[in-house]
């Protein structure tokens, strides 16, 4: 996913757009997208969930706050995500815009109309939990038995796999590498030297420090799913 990009209509799931877009043949008002500022906030955990987000353009970043005041990221959102749709009463995290973003609203009431009677919605929302339920475990697996690198390369690999780069290609990263510490359980400075580890094994360039380019997806894949590929 490249962010702060406009995301084509071929990328927005067809019952996403049949649900967002208009006018429609019902009459349907259309939904526009409400920009957000770099660090503005979606919503904030333990508000009422009134609405459910899908994401545009950009990027967002989920957390919430732990007994003791600790902030803990719990993921990233973009093009095509949307976000808040297992909520119940109230949003179980805070969203925050990482870059310039824009997300469509879709209230609560809406929402569960369109469940109740649109097929290709309720589908879509079904695709929509499962992959939240593959993230989850995903994550599980991440911060479990890996090392600092392996984390790190699962990490790009899976970011790299979400924005459609399978091979060589290049992409943003929206988080810094405080988000990225925050997110895998490690230090920033754990997660810069592996950052430069793998870029002097030529597996990845850094263009910019928010860019990355991969170099060499399949050692890259070693590193994340095969403990001491590289260490």
């Amino acid at each position: 996913m490249q962010v702060a990009r406009a995301l084509p209509a071929s990328a927005v799931p067809a019952a996403v757009r049949a649900a967002s877009d208009a006018p429609s043949a019902t009459g349907e008002l259309e939904i526009l997208p409400r920009l957000y500022r770099g660090k503005e906030m979606v919503y904030l955990e333990d508000e009422p969930a009134d609405f459910a987000y899908l994401v545009v353009e950009g990027a967002v970043r989920l957390h919430r706050t732990t007994p003791d005041g600790r902030r803990q990221l719990v993921g990233f959102a973009g093009p095509g995500d949307w976000l808040a749709v297992g909520a119940g009463e109230a949003y179980s995290h805070t969203a925050e815009a990482l870059v310039e973003s824009r997300l469509k609203p879709l209230s609560r009431a809406e929402f569960d109309r369109r469940m109740r009677e649109d097929r290709g919605f309720l589908n879509e929302m079904m695709k929509t939990a499962a992959s939240k339920l593959r993230e989850a475990e995903e994550q599980m697996i991440l911060l479990g038995q890996r090392s600092a690198l392996e984390k790190v390369a699962a990490f790009l690999v899976g970011f790299a796999r979400r924005r459609g780069v399978c091979g060589r290609g290049e992409f943003r990263l929206p988080m810094d590498r405080a988000d990225i510490a925050d997110y895998l359980g490690l230090t920033i400075e754990t997660v810069s030297r592996k950052f430069t580890q793998l870029k002097v094994a030529g597996l990845i360039g850094l263009p910019t420090p928010s860019w990355v380019r991969i170099r060499d997806m399949s050692a890259l894949e070693r590193i994340a799913f095969e403990a001491g590929a590289l260490q």
